[in-house]
């Protein structure tokens, strides 16, 4: 700093006004000013004492983002975002409303955004055809009636899309299909509460033709939407993957991406594709061995997919390969500013996720050794914000050593036992009692001060710093050592033995389970 005239000393940071020491503080990410609470007792009172900067301080320690009304006071939002923290440290779930449903003939797949309770259903006797539908949670009664809202297809021009994507805070719905023959696929913009075509498109179906001649079959089709831009990847049988970009509103397609397959083997499968930050993708190609980041420019009309570098994966024998059959984040809003005001809700919630904590890799190893194939699944937990400090190097390859470790978390996969699924800022990872588990790097981090913890709290864990050694015949080491931190926590009332599926977000929690012919759905709120 520089010398006080009055004084002819030298003036130190904490010897600056409160109003000022505030302004600049506020300046420092979460984890710096974590730190800088260390450093004297005066800038610790300043930012223990500061409405402001607890708040500020809380907002990124749980990632989200604010959606209260501009007229609430800070005070008014700290407390709102205690409770919000509290209900979630604690898992103060409270049972919400129940219903029931016929499982069979249809199978349905559920998800969770901003707090609509989406369906996908695939009727299988006769005819296959899908529909969706949803029930809007924040504007449903405490014990009252789920009023559901079914959506046939009727209003699209193809019989059975092959994917149905949801982006909820633009009202959007991506159907994507192979209507006519093998040369084409339709990527159709619906709207998601009405299912007719999407007002805002100009061009509400978008054919894409193949550029390969003779055409080949589609094998694989993945969409990730990116606000007003749509990733669409179309992989092709024996040849490779096109990446193409569409902005659905206006309809028109550029392809980034020519993916060619590096190998040819029966494993073969669509490369994966993983949003991971607001211009950053994560690809996964089978029978390689690595994870490729890729920045998008989209700034039209020169939209560009452009490799930052390659993350090494561990290394293998020479007769193993990898292929990931699943990829999953928490869902983050494609919007950046607030929902729609013609979409009005009972119960608005004051906070969602502004940004993916963790992606979740189905991996699984393949062993080809005397005409027999052997499998071994595992899953793999990749903290994204520990992963931007590696990608956003001038690196091209990263060896495992240098980010793997530290940065992911292994555990085998036993067949027939389903994944961890995203819950808010957890990872559910067991039913029975229901466990969920913290990977925040940040958090996990945080003294008890920041992350609260009452003496009514369920069941929590010591947090886990240690290295965890994993064994795998497919690596070349034979093992491979992961120490990303997590904690348990367990809510030891709620048990789900026969459930089918369970989806959160950071407010709702929703039990599908399944006995005989029949199904019911149990809904629990946080807070």
């Amino acid at each position: 700093m520089a010398p006080d005239p009055g004084s002819g000393g030298t003036t130190t940071i904490s010897s600056l006004p409160t109003e000022l020491l505030v302004r600049l503080l506020s300046f420092l990410p979460a984890i710096d000013l974590l730190s800088a609470r260390e450093t004297s007792r005066r800038i610790h009172n300043v930012i223990t004492d500061s409405s402001y900067l607890q708040y500020i301080l809380r907002i990124e320690i749980n990632g989200v983002d604010d959606l209260l009304p501009p007229d609430y006071s800070i005070t008014e939002r700290l407390r709102l975002l205690r409770q919000h923290e509290k209900s979630w440290n604690c898992l103060q779930y409270n049972k919400f409303a129940e219903d029931s449903f016929t499982e069979f003939p249809e199978r349905r797949l559920f998800i969770i955004q901003d707090g609509y309770l989406i369906y996908k259903k695939v009727t299988l006797r006769g005819d296959a055809t899908i529909r969706y539908g949803y029930v809007d949670l924040s504007s449903t009664s405490p014990k009252g009636e789920l009023r559901w809202v079914h959506i046939p297809m009727q209003h699209t021009p193809f019989p059975v899309p092959l994917r149905l994507e949801f982006a909820v805070d633009y009202n959007l719905a991506v159907a994507i299909s192979q209507p006519y023959n093998r040369a084409t696929v339709d990527v159709t913009f619906l709207e998601f509460t009405t299912g007719a075509f999407h007002p805002l498109s100009l061009k509400p179906t978008v054919r894409i033709q193949s550029p390969l001649n003779p055409v080949p079959g589609v094998v694989g089709l993945q969409a990730e939407i990116l606000g007003e831009y749509v990733l669409i990847a179309v992989t092709y049988e024996y040849t490779g993957c096109y990446v193409s970009l569409i902005p659905w509103k206006t309809g028109t397609t550029t392809i980034l991406r020519e993916l060619f397959f590096r190998q040819v083997t029966e494993w073969r499968k669509i490369p994966r594709l993983v949003a991971i930050d607001n211009d950053l993708i994560a690809v996964v190609e089978d029978n390689t061995n690595f994870v490729e980041i890729c920045r998008l420019e989209l700034t039209p009309p020169d939209f560009r997919m452009e490799t930052v570098c390659f993350l090494e994966m561990p290394p293998l024998k020479p007769n193993a390969f990898l292929s990931v059959s699943l990829t999953e984040k928490e869902w983050v809003s494609t919007l950046k500013h607030h929902p729609r005001p013609d979409l009005v809700r009972r119960r608005p919630a004051p906070f969602r996720s502004s940004k993916v904590g963790n992606i979740r890799f189905s991996l699984d190893y393949h062993i080809h050794s005397d005409n027999v194939y052997r499998d071994y699944p595992y899953t793999m937990v990749l903290s994204v914000a520990e992963l931007l400090t590696n990608i956003r190097t001038d690196r091209r390859n990263v060896p495992w050593t240098d980010w793997g470790p530290s940065r992911t978390r292994i555990f085998p996969r036993p067949k027939d036992i389903f994944p961890p699924s995203p819950a808010g800022p957890f990872w559910i990872s067991h039913y029975s009692p229901l466990t969920k588990r913290d990977y925040d790097f940040l958090r996990a981090r945080c003294p008890p001060s920041v992350t609260t913890k009452s003496s009514s709290s369920p069941s929590l864990s010591t947090p886990v710093f240690s290295t965890s050694k994993v064994e795998g015949e497919q690596w070349v080491e034979g093992a491979v050592e992961t120490s990303l931190p997590y904690r348990d926590y367990i809510i030891p009332n709620l048990h789900f033995n026969s459930s089918q599926q369970v989806v959160a977000d950071r407010e709702w929690l929703v039990d599908i389970s399944v006995r005989e012919i029949a199904g019911r759905l149990t809904v629990y709120h946080a807070g």
